[in-house]
């Protein structure tokens, strides 16, 4: 079984946390949403609110990624999340290698010798979305990516 798993954070303004570790909101009071896009079962499902949807053609219409921003992250991550369906679908191109450079809104601030954990260096990621990338193989995991929407 093939799975892409997306931990989609919000870090809060004066978090105070020297390192931000994705899956472990909890300890630096941030909120997260994990999103699991099975391709054998062809479905989306968030496991914080048990919210699940056939995926289709999936990342060929941005409606995918309008209905994650309006079914999973605001009622996981409230109105306050700042992300939309093109950050989620630019995000998505840049984490399957659709686009070679990063944009400007993003920054990869880990990759899969991080262990989901990134520095917060004085501050600077406080307030703002992370969105951590994994391909689970059979258990296995792989290509694990972190970036920041500035």
């Amino acid at each position: 079984m093939i799975r892409h798993i997306l931990s989609i954070g919000l870090i809060p303004e004066n978090s105070g946390a020297d390192y931000i570790t994705a899956g472990d909101a909890e300890a630096f009071g941030g909120v997260e949403a994990t999103v699991v896009l099975d391709d054998e079962s062809g479905e989306l499902h968030c496991l914080e609110n048990n919210c699940a949807f056939p995926i289709g053609d999936l990342w060929s219409s941005i409606a995918t990624f309008t209905r994650i921003e309006a079914e999973i992250l605001t009622p996981v991550l409230g109105d306050a999340h700042g992300l939309n369906d093109t950050t989620l679908a630019t995000a998505w191109a840049y984490f399957m290698d659709e686009i070679e450079v990063i944009p400007d809104n993003l920054i990869q601030v880990a990759d899969e010798d991080s262990g989901g954990e990134f520095s917060n260096p004085d501050g600077g990621y406080d307030g703002k979305a992370y969105l951590r990338y994994q391909l689970d193989e059979e258990g296995e995991y792989y290509g694990e990516r972190i970036i920041v929407f500035l």
